[in-house]
């Protein structure tokens, strides 16, 4: 069985910094996430600079 790859193309990077987190038990949240502009470096266990670590896999933190 073959299988075709179609080319992609990237249309936004998004990420969410994490905030104080009011109306839950944890402290901080990333769910407001943001568009930024420029190269983001993606590596595991997560983008460079968002602040904390995310699931802990490349595949979990970059999603389609």
């Amino acid at each position: 069985m073959s299988r075709t790859v179609s080319p992609m193309k990237l249309l936004s990077v998004n990420i969410g910094r994490p905030r104080p987190n009011p109306w839950k038990k944890l402290g901080a949240t990333g769910i407001d996430k943001r568009p930024v502009r420029g190269p983001v470096a993606v590596s595991a266990p997560g983008p460079k600079g968002t602040g904390e670590v995310g699931p802990g896999r490349v595949s979990e933190v970059v999603a389609s």
